[in-house]
């Protein structure tokens, strides 16, 4: 019987879209680097902002049409994963 931990880092997005009055906001496992790099490419180059939500979900948002951007700080989950052998039942007489 083992334990194994995991930990993995999450970062929280908030994306302000003009004209909007709800803000997009979620949960990625990309670091705040990667998310500004996505996010400043595609306004430079009049594309659209292609990110994915740490339950895979795909978020798309044209960069003609954000007003806003805010990246949160990292936080880390830690997950528990307990490990044990298969019992055998024992014979019933």
């Amino acid at each position: 019987m083992h334990t194994n931990t995991l930990t993995r880092s999450i970062m929280d997005i908030e994306l302000g879209i003009q004209n909007v009055a709800r803000t997009v906001t979620f949960s990625t496992e990309q670091s705040a680097d990667e998310v500004n790099n996505v996010i400043a490419e595609a306004v430079e180059n009049g594309k659209t902002i292609n990110l994915t939500d740490d339950k895979g979900r795909r978020i798309v948002v044209p960069a003609g049409s954000l007003g806003y951007a805010i990246i949160g700080s990292e936080t880390k989950h830690l997950s528990l994963i307990h490990i044990s052998e298969p019992t055998r039942p024992e014979p019933i007489s």
